[in-house]
């Protein structure tokens, strides 16, 4: 089976179970409670969260994508300020989740402990963190 076709079983699922409208009003209300400059790092803080979970950006993409951009549109935010949200938020935490599998593959091939990767990458990752959400607030 194709890696789409895997991708859009979150989808569907969520679609088919009637969970995914829940979601994007349960998403536009939480973010109702917040300043606007905010919602955008409330986005990338939900990918962040869900990279924990979902290792393939793909399925990620599926997953999130009809949730982030309605609630981005539904606050004025464009769709290309959340693409780059999603990009960061999927792309600079594989270095440092130990939920992804290529991280730790690299972890055992050069015989480091996560621990030891934590303490290492840990304040260039907050550093990250804060560069990549300033990054964003002017693209409100």
């Amino acid at each position: 089976m194709h890696l789409c076709s895997f991708a859009h079983i979150y989808k569907y699922t969520l679609q088919t179970a009637g969970v995914l409208d829940v979601i994007i009003a349960g998403a536009v209300v939480l973010a109702g409670k917040l300043p606007k400059w905010s919602i955008i790092l409330f986005i990338y803080l939900l990918v962040l969260i869900m990279n924990f979970f979902i290792a393939s950006g793909s399925a990620k993409a599926v997953m999130l994508t009809p949730i982030i951009i309605p609630l981005a549109e539904a606050y004025g935010i464009s769709p290309q300020t959340v693409i780059v949200a999603f990009a960061f938020g999927d792309g600079f935490s594989n270095t440092f989740y130990p939920t992804n599998p290529a991280l730790l593959i690299s972890l055992g091939l050069s015989n480091t402990s996560y621990a030891d990767w934590f303490k290492y990458s840990g304040k260039f990752q907050l550093l990250n963190l804060l560069l990549t959400s300033g990054l964003l607030l002017p693209g409100i």
